[in-house]
Formats: structure tokens, sequence, C-alpha cells
């Protein structure tokens, strides 16, 4: 991995700036319990910025005024994070500095995050003297939404994982396994959690809505970001509907969701009407796991 180095200065410190890709691990437990809470989902993205932004994770000589020019906050919402961060203990005062604590978690998923970024490492000035005009500032390249926009997503793609990873498993259940031993397990993981032979593989915008905690259109931003970085496959999903093609009409279509109870919308394909439902998303990464554990998924 190549890493480009300079040094710079930052308040009385030298500031050893490295361009690298750098890798956290968050357990899935903290962000489920973030995305409920607003107070809890800033303090997380905040920890998480400063791990990114200094090695340490630590932030020397730490006051509000100064965090809120590193990372780009107002005062009242910079002041409203700390305290918030170190009441659910996301942060701790070691004197006077602040610290990131550590957001993994024993015998629990984790979701591995990648960045790159500039970090920095800090030691005492050696020229003191430099005039502040002359002096680099620490500059930290994602901003708190950027964060908690990649908070929601975890959260969304470990939803995504265990929809993928149950459908897997039916399948294997009954029958497409590669070895007696797979099977076997497989039988026994349904037997534990499912009370059907079928697994609903649909995931619908107002689900992910739920599971989220935000508006429709930020939704479809959130799941469009998953699809387009590769860590989940859309699959569009419709079903034949027995409806007569000459007769079809709006009146028609507003009948059959009255009498059904279903969602999604009708249209003409070849000679038959079919119905659209929500699109399956098919779980293409490995970023989630367990420590010392298997991987969730029992792949065919």
């Amino acid at each position: 991995m190549e890493i480009r180095c300079r040094l710079t200065l930052a308040t009385d410190f030298f500031c050893l700036c490295q361009y690298m890709k750098q890798t956290l691990y968050l357990n899935i437990g903290l962000a489920e319990q973030a995305i409920n809470d607003k107070r809890f989902i800033e303090a997380l993205a905040f920890s998480v910025l400063v791990k990114l932004t200094f090695v340490s994770s630590r932030i020397q000589s730490a006051t509000v005024s100064k965090c809120k020019d590193l990372f780009g906050i107002g005062s009242t919402r910079m002041c409203r994070i700390i305290n918030s961060g170190i009441e659910y203990g996301l942060l701790k005062r070691d004197n006077k500095d602040l610290v990131a604590t550590s957001l993994k978690r024993e015998k629990s998923y984790h979701i591995r995050l990648d960045f790159e970024c500039k970090t920095y490492s800090r030691t005492k000035a050696l020229m003191s003297d430099r005039p502040k005009s002359e002096r680099s500032p620490i500059v930290c390249q994602y901003s708190l939404k950027d964060i908690i926009d990649i908070i929601r997503k975890s959260v969304l793609l470990n939803h995504i994982s265990k929809q993928s990873d149950c459908e897997d498993t039916i399948n294997i259940a009954k029958g497409n396994a590669k070895s007696i031993n797979q099977l076997r397990e497989a039988r026994k993981k349904c037997k534990r959690m499912l009370r059907t032979d079928n697994a609903f593989t649909g995931l619908s915008r107002k689900r992910i809505m739920d599971i989220t905690k935000v508006c429709k259109a930020k939704a479809k931003r959130l799941i469009d970001g998953l699809c387009l970085s590769g860590l989940v496959s859309r699959v569009e999903q419709s079903v034949r509907v027995c409806l007569n093609y000459s007769d079809f009409s709006p009146k028609l279509a507003n009948s059959f969701f009255r009498e059904t109870g279903l969602n999604g919308y009708l249209y003409r394909s070849g000679n038959e009407i079919r119905l659209r439902v929500s699109n399956r998303y098919v779980y293409s990464c490995d970023l989630i796991f367990m420590p010392y554990s298997q991987k969730r998924p029992l792949k065919t």
C-alpha cells in the first residue's frame, strides 16, 4: 500500500499526515441503537470522525471551540454531541483530551467500514515559535452527515444480509446442498428461525424507510448507494395475475387492489397482466461478520 506523507503544523504540534486506506469495525447493535435516537447517532458518527482523523482516536486539549473548527460543526450542536458521547460511553475525557472509545463488542456481528482519507498522528512541535499564518490546519474529509448516512446504510445492509441468509438456508434445506452436513445444518437452522417454508424475498421502499428511520427520498438514495457500490444486487420482481387482458383498465386495476389488499402496480406484458412487486436485494459482499465465528450466510 502506497502512503504519501507530509509534515504540517497545527496549533502547537507537528502533524504527520498520511493519505491511506483506513478500516474501522462498527458493531451492528450500536448502529441499530443509534438510528432510533438522534443524539446517539450524532455521537456515534462523531466518534467515527475522530477515529478517521486521528490514529490515536484522541483529540488533544479538546474544547468545544477546537472540535467545531476541526469538524465543521456548530457550537451548540458540538456541545450536545460531546455531552451525548460521554453519556453513551462513545467518548471519554482523559484530562483535557477527548478520546473516542472502541466501537467493537464481544459476541456480536460487526461491519467492516473502509475509508480512504487523511489521518494525523501528533507530536510536540520542535518550532513552537512558528507564526499561526504558516500553520496548516487539520482537515477532516468526511462530514457528520456522511458518517450518519454510512451508519444507516450499515443497518440496511445487515437487514439484507439476514434476508439473503434466510433465503439461502431455505434453498439448502430443500435439497440444494453440497453435502449431508450442510443439509443437516440448514434444516436445524430453519427450525430455529422460521415459521414458514418460504422466505419473503422482497424489500419495499416503505420497509426500507422503517428500517433506516428516514423519508422516502432518503430511503431511495440509501438503497441506490448500496447497489451502486456493489454491496448488494437488485433484482426486479413481478408476478402474473388472473385479469382479462382485453378488459384491463385503470378502474379494473383499482378494483383488483381493493379486493386483494396487495401493493404494487399492474402493467401489460405480452398477452398477460403482471403485478410489479417489491424488488429483491441480494447480499453481495462479506463486510458483515462475527469475530472468531463462521460468517453468517450458508452459501450454496
